[in-house]
């Protein structure tokens, strides 16, 4: 294992562009948890809002603004309950994905994280 999506510990996040299509710019395979909003690099497209270093902000897009995305809501829904475990983590998200049509679950995971319905459930 020579990549941090193949740990069982690390939760493997694909992006999505503004019309909830999964990016060419994410990798796809067994260990995808879920995918969530990554902008696209169209300049057509929409960015996410992001912070750099040197205390500026600009737009970007990627899976890391995607990873940001999910440890946000995950965060979130820690706060509330810090007793959840990685297995309890996982199994909220996979219920309260919402599966993206025409996409396999090696690219997608459990689908599109839905942040108020997991911070909710």
């Amino acid at each position: 294992m020579k990549y941090p999506a193949a740990y069982r510990e690390v939760l493997a996040v694909t992006a999505t562009n503004n019309n909830d299509q999964i990016t060419y710019y994410s990798l796809e395979g067994p260990e995808v948890d879920a995918n969530s909003p990554g902008g696209a690099r169209e300049r057509t497209d929409k960015r996410i809002l992001s912070t750099y270093l040197g205390d500026w902000y600009g737009l970007g897009s990627g899976t890391s603004q995607a990873a940001a995305h999910v440890t946000g809501a995950l965060a979130l829904k820690l706060q509330q309950q810090r007793a959840l475990s990685l297995d309890d983590v996982r199994w909220l998200l996979q219920r309260t994905a919402t599966v993206l049509m025409g996409y396999a679950r090696t690219q997608q995971g459990w689908g599109l994280i839905a942040v108020e319905a997991y911070i909710a459930g």
